[in-house]
């Protein structure tokens, strides 16, 4: 995972020493509420990039996913990737014209589960909702291939999706 928020921004590596490390303010919701074709554009959009990770950003509220809007993945490594800043940014316009927030960012893991990484935790941005779908059915968790997680900072805590029609 490489620049998972604002374009361009990478979250540095935050120590237990740093004031930048203490926990976020802001609550990670209960359950995030998504509808069924917002999940299915996500798994599209991951199988249409595989065998390479897809990215993209999610808008909405803090209980909803309202849209996810694919972006594309510069990163040259096929296990990362790094959101195009011009996608970013058009993405961002267009979320405010429409009255919408950036709340999060999606990405895919091709061949492993749909846990955060090493790299997702390193990598970071906190007060950032991070779905990710897997399309290993193998490894995927039993109910669904596709996980969110909210990251305060130091840790992602897993958000339960409410599939919605």
């Amino acid at each position: 995972m490489n620049t998972p928020g604002p374009a361009g921004v990478h979250a540095a590596v935050m120590d237990s020493s740093s004031p930048a490390a203490s926990p976020a303010t802001t609550d990670a919701p209960d359950t995030m509420r998504v509808a069924r074709e917002v999940l299915a554009a996500i798994d599209a959009h991951a199988r249409a990039e595989a065998p390479r990770e897809c990215c993209g950003l999610l808008l909405g509220s803090l209980t909803e996913i309202r849209r996810a809007e694919p972006t594309r993945n510069l990163a040259p490594q096929p296990t990362r990737y790094d959101i195009d800043p011009a996608d970013h940014f058009r993405i961002l316009r267009a979320a405010r014209a429409a009255g919408l927030t950036v709340i999060g960012a999606y990405h895919s893991h091709p061949a492993s589960a749909p846990i955060p990484s090493p790299t997702d935790l390193a990598e970071g941005l906190p007060n950032f909702l991070y779905v990710i779908t897997s399309l290993r059915a193998d490894l995927a968790c039993p109910e669904s291939s596709t996980r969110a997680y909210y990251f305060d900072g130091l840790t992602f805590r897993e958000v339960p999706l409410v599939p919605t029609d």
